[in-house]
């Protein structure tokens, strides 16, 4: 329990902000879907979660795990996505204190968060290092599953 306990924290994607401190840092195809993921109509809700899923890869799916994703999302009502992404947080300088090392990992085609937040987190925490990932979206741990997970373990064994 407590910081003494963790020897580092890997952030893929992330975001230190929330509401309009993070507006710069949201890919504007992510934000147009908000609307409809907010909407408690479900023809307009199915068809805003599925263009952000669709945003999250570089490149399609296959169907039958992009519709067990959208199953799984789909139960996310939405006024919990609403509540989540309208939150205004600014950790900027917990980041900025923290003595831990950090693994920052991003896509360079990533249309949700743009990976200039990551430089943002690279330039305010001392001991991070970032990977940015070319040819990948939101989901490198996906997209790019053994980079990611060769990454992973040298960080994890690092520390």
């Amino acid at each position: 329990h407590g910081p003494d306990a963790i020897g580092g924290i890997a952030l893929v994607g992330a975001v230190s902000r929330m509401g309009e401190p993070a507006m710069p840092f949201l890919g504007p195809q992510f934000l147009a879907c908000l609307p409809g993921l907010f909407s408690d109509r479900v023809e307009e809700s199915s068809t805003a979660l599925q263009t952000f899923l669709r945003l999250c890869e570089s490149t399609d799916p296959d169907p039958e795990e992009f519709y067990t994703v959208l199953g799984y999302n789909s139960l996310v009502p939405p006024q919990v996505r609403h509540d989540m992404l309208t939150r205004t947080l600014n950790y900027d300088d917990l980041y900025a204190g923290l003595g831990l090392p950090v693994l920052l990992t991003h896509g360079l085609k990533d249309h949700i968060v743009a990976p200039s937040m990551s430089q943002h987190l690279e330039r305010l925490i001392p001991n991070a290092r970032a990977s940015y990932y070319t040819h990948v979206g939101h989901t490198p741990f996906r997209e790019d599953t053994l980079r990611f997970n060769t990454e992973l373990r040298t960080f994890a064994t690092s520390i």
